[in-house]
């Protein structure tokens, strides 16, 4: 054998087990390397899913007040108000998917925006569909953050369960 020199065939085969045990033991290393950093990878995004799942919660009270009858404007006013929703705003900010933060985005710019006297009237019509239409989108999206992305809802389909006239804003909306 010429690669080693002066041993002979049955010195080689003699080693031969060893170094193929070697050689497997050293992809098994790699192998246990890749599986761990992959257990490590799926544990972080299951905290960050958990995470976000308490975060959005605390986002979406708001809206359990804004679609109860009669609608507390006055309790409304506070959550959306207090530092705990001011902190759970934030932490949607850093934690929320992108889609889950631009959304939320959306919806707050309307009610910033539609709260300005110079815009058009909070009791329009427009307004409303605007508001039904960007809770829809918000609440669709977060569903689809947590994997349900071939989802067949529309945005409207969201509120469906929340009101109960909704057919009327429905035929309307584009």
């Amino acid at each position: 054998m010429f690669l080693l020199g002066n041993m002979e065939s049955s010195e080689f085969l003699s080693l031969l087990p060893t170094i193929l045990l070697v050689i497997l033991g050293s992809g098994s290393i790699v192998a246990i390397f890749i599986e761990n950093r992959y257990r490590k990878l799926q544990s972080l995004e299951e905290k960050l899913r958990e995470e976000r799942q308490k975060i959005y919660v605390k986002v979406l009270e708001p809206f359990f007040l804004l679609f109860k009858k009669p609608t507390d404007d006055k309790a409304l006013f506070e959550l959306m108000n207090s530092i705990a929703y001011r902190q759970a705003t934030f932490e949607l900010a850093l934690v929320g998917s992108d889609e889950v933060v631009r959304a939320f985005g959306d919806l707050m710019q309307h009610f910033y925006t539609s709260g300005n006297p110079n815009k058009s009237d909070p009791s329009d019509i427009e307004h409303s569909k605007q508001t039904l239409r960007l809770t829809g989108k918000f609440l669709l999206t977060i569903r689809k953050d947590f994997g349900n992305k071939d989802t067949r809802l529309r945005d409207i389909d969201m509120l469906r369960h929340l009101i109960t006239d909704l057919e009327k804003f429905e035929k309307s909306l584009p």
